[in-house]
């Protein structure tokens, strides 16, 4: 081929450049296209891979935030059922209250009654005994004449009978 063209430096370049050509040739038909495939589908998966990817934390994300919300609900129901059972708990120590205030007015009350039933009883009693020994003294006074020393005498009957029978 050198003897085509000549021996010239002309010729040499133009053979150079005819190869050269050819190399690019030869090496864009059986090297660029099945490196340029490979690269499109390698970048294919990749961006396959990407979005995928991307799903994944956009869906990870949402379930965080699912469940941040659903622990944020849950505390704002576990704040509201003890705040019910503090509302409640205090309402019931409050009827409590009221039912045990009210359970003592009357305790007292009927106390009260019966301290005085047993003070008119003790006194309507007294005045029983009184009336009787009052009785027996103006008996005994009537049948014979009674001297100081019996009005003594009988007075002093009179309180140790009283005190026996515990009213004074």
């Amino acid at each position: 081929m050198a003897n085509l063209f000549g021996p010239s430096a002309i010729g040499q370049m133009l053979m150079t450049l005819i190869s050269f050509i050819l190399v690019i040739y030869v090496a864009y038909r059986f090297g660029y296209k099945p490196i340029s495939e490979m690269l499109e589908k390698r970048q294919a998966v990749i961006t396959k891979d990407l979005a995928e990817a991307q799903m994944a934390q956009t869906a990870s994300q949402q379930a965080q935030e699912d469940a941040r919300l659903a622990l944020e609900q849950a505390r704002q129901e576990a704040t509201e059922i003890i705040n019910r059972a503090k509302v409640q708990s205090q309402a019931e120590a409050q009827r409590t209250i009221q039912a045990t205030e009210s359970e003592m007015r009357e305790l007292k009350a009927r106390q009260e009654a019966s301290f005085a039933q047993e003070r008119q009883e003790m006194q309507e009693a007294m005045e029983v005994n009184i009336a009787e020994i009052s009785v027996q003294i103006a008996e005994k006074i009537l049948q014979r004449e009674v001297t100081q020393e019996d009005q003594d005498r009988l007075i002093q009957e009179f309180m140790a009978r009283l005190e026996a029978e515990g009213n004074v």
